[in-house]
């Protein structure tokens, strides 16, 4: 895998929001690939944090019910999932300062959490056509 420079990242999804993120996931990807990434993004994090995950998930589903988190901006939800993850005790977060992730690691690992959930989302979207049609993002040009 190609180092991570997550200030790089971060820069670039600043300015869109999650649910334009979560819709060109849906466009691009079928419910069986999202699966397929979710579980490869899985298998990147050390393997005493994979056992963490699906609580992690479970936590992390309470934000799908908001309609004003998928209007978000990416990086606004970039720092509630890594909040979030500092306050389930995965990984090696300490906090949520940038300036503390200067290896290669923790970047990677906070790069791949933050993918973890959106792959998690946009495959359960793929197979909810009312909660896409809620949120207002398309899977296809014409369809919900």
């Amino acid at each position: 895998m190609k180092q991570v420079n997550l200030q790089v990242f971060l820069n670039s999804i600043r300015k869109r929001s999650y649910r334009e993120l979560i819709q060109d996931y849906l466009k691009k990807q079928s419910t069986e690939q999202l699966l397929q990434a979710y579980k490869k993004t899985i298998s990147l994090l050390p393997s005493p944090y994979q056992e963490l995950i699906e609580p992690f998930i479970a936590h992390m589903n309470y934000y799908t019910k908001e309609r004003e988190f998928w209007n978000k901006n990416c990086r606004e939800v970039f720092d509630i999932i890594i909040n979030d993850a500092y306050s389930h005790r995965i990984g090696n977060i300490r906090s949520f300062s940038l300036e503390e992730y200067v290896s290669s690691e923790d970047q990677e690992m906070l790069y791949n959490l933050f993918h973890i959930v959106t792959l998690n989302y946009a495959h359960s979207l793929s197979q909810q056509p009312e909660m896409r049609k809620f949120l207002g993002i398309r899977k296809g040009l014409l369809q919900w």
